[in-house]
């Protein structure tokens, strides 16, 4: 990956950790201020719930944002919004009525920035290293949660908030400044790196939002998604509470709890690497993404079941901790998937399916707290839901076949056809094309044209019209660079389809045949009338 691609990558995971820190502190800040203002747990459930709600709204405006103002502006007014409203939280605590509309405007603000960050990905990030910087962005949002829960229960909760409202005040000076417009950057040219490509501004073609919810595979993506959410929420909003109701532990000492990030964070870099690792080594990408995400949902699930029957804090810690660890694989799964289905429109799918996703949110807080309440008190309800969500949505994204929206079945041979179009286009057809391309903003300029133009191809281009006879040179044979495998394959694919050929070829002559039987009948029959 490039310095500049690595530093684009690197300040948008930033903007994450920043992000993550400031949804984490309220769940931790909430115990001491329960305590101080007197406030119930209906209260206090209404009160986490709150920021899913501005977080829902915000997801479908951010494709028109970005259209209209850029992604540097789009960004910028993200992360400056959620820091102002962190920075005036302790001010207005003592009214919960204006605590939960700054919760809902703080929402609003975080609910901008992740899917403009996906569109910033999948315009300048490789295909084959699109894994791993989805991890690094899903780990460094874990960093934040972890840097939160460590410092939040040994600083005074209104200090906690100030400084993380400070620190997206600095983000922000930092991304304005550095952050420029260069629409006509060359990587690799000796062009100045010192800054940051901008994306170009999402295409001005109007396209009817049917077309992103009327595919089955892309709701198996939403809906695996919506499920690794509703364990996320239910362990990120309730499991201080949790452990200092089950198990006595002491409010005061809960940094512990940020153990399970770490693991989130780790577990995550690694599975993006192992991820980009299987992509080199001639996986297809749906078999990778499906193994993440059956890891990811899978194994918390199992975990959420074991979790009801432990009885001791070191077990839960563990339990939680193993559980959020698998839960990171998700991030190199069907979070990724989006920048592979639909690179041109990863941010809208992405905001669709955030949104679909921040439901959870919305019904963890009163849902769990009704639960818990109807059960005197006890946890399990919780627990089993989260695992059957879990399982559901597996089950669900691991049956789905899909691999490009505009198509849904792509060729397993991707690596030869990228091959085969490389040779095929020549060189005046992709200045052509590229300009075309440019302008109709449908790629950015620093993306280099013959890449460009495979992608394009193989985004818009019917895969079935390469068949067999186009992978094979002028004597015949198959090209030595395919491996024995596909060779195999192949062959076998010919086989087949000679012996269709046949087969039409004698129901053709055995007609003929009929019909010439037929006709010497009936002259027969003519000449004895």
């Amino acid at each position: 990956m490039s310095v500049v691609k690595s530093r684009t990558v690197g300040i948008c995971s930033f903007a994450n950790f920043i992000n993550a820190a400031d949804r984490a502190i309220m769940p931790l800040a909430i115990i001491p201020m329960a305590k101080e203002f007197n406030w119930n747990l209906r209260l206090q459930g209404y009160i986490l719930s709150a920021f899913p709600i501005g977080y829902l709204t915000s997801q479908l405006f951010t494709h028109i944002f970005v259209k209209r103002f850029g992604t540097k502006i789009v960004l910028a007014f993200a992360v400056f919004t959620w820091s102002l409203v962190t920075f005036i939280t302790p001010f207005l605590a003592p009214w919960p009525l204006l605590l939960i509309c700054s919760r809902i405007t703080l929402g609003f603000g975080e609910g901008l920035a992740l899917p403009t960050i996906f569109h910033i990905f999948s315009n300048y990030v490789p295909m084959e290293e699109r894994s791993r910087s989805f991890s690094y962005l899903i780990a460094l949002g874990s960093v934040g949660q972890t840097f939160a829960a460590v410092i939040c229960p040994h600083i005074a909760w209104r200090i906690v908030f100030l400084i993380f409202g400070v620190m997206g005040f600095f983000w922000t000076f930092f991304w304005i400044i550095t952050y420029r417009e260069v629409n006509n950057l060359s990587i690799g040219n000796g062009t100045d790196e010192t800054f940051f490509p901008s994306p170009p501004k999402v295409s001005s073609k109007n396209y009817r939002w049917i077309e992103f919810i009327s595919h089955w595979p892309l709701w198996a993506i939403y809906i695996a998604h919506f499920s690794m959410n509703w364990s996320s929420y239910i362990v990120m909003v309730w499991l201080p509470s949790y452990l200092t109701k089950t198990f006595d532990a002491d409010p005061t000492n809960l940094s512990f709890t940020a153990f399970p990030y770490v693991i989130n964070c780790l577990s995550g870099v690694a599975a993006g690497h192992f991820a980009d690792f299987l992509i080199q080594n001639r996986w297809t990408l749906l078999s990778v993404r499906r193994l993440m995400t059956a890891i990811g949902l899978l194994g918390p699930g199992l975990f959420m079941l074991m979790f009801i029957s432990v009885d001791s804090l070191f077990l839960a810690f563990v339990f939680i901790s193993i559980s959020m660890g698998l839960g990171a694989c998700n991030s190199a799964g069907h979070l990724s998937n989006h920048a592979d289905i639909a690179p041109n429109h990863a941010g809208i799918t992405f905001a669709i399916s955030n949104t679909l996703a921040t439901i959870p949110g919305i019904l963890a807080g009163p849902v769990t707290a009704e639960l818990v309440v109807a059960s005197h008190n006890r946890w399990f309800p919780v627990f089993i839901l989260a695992s059957a969500v879990n399982f559901v949505g597996a089950i669900i994204y691991q049956s789905q076949i899909f691999f490009n929206m505009a198509k849904s079945k792509r060729s397993k041979h991707m690596r030869a056809m990228r091959k085969i179009l490389r040779e095929k286009l020549s060189k005046k057809d992709e200045t052509k094309r590229l300009a075309s391309m440019k302008k109709d903003n449908l790629i950015p300029s620093t993306v280099p044209i013959k890449e460009s133009l495979i992608d394009e191809e193989m985004q818009t281009g019917n895969p079935s019209e390469y068949n067999i006879r186009t992978l094979k040179n002028k004597d015949g044979q198959f090209p030595s660079w395919l491996s024995g495998r596909q060779r195999k394959r192949l062959q076998a694919k010919q086989a087949v389809q000679k012996r269709n050929d046949k087969k039409k070829k004698i129901k053709k002559n055995a007609g003929k045949t009929t019909k010439q039987k037929n006709k010497i009948l009936e002259k027969s029959e003519a000449m004895l009338t």
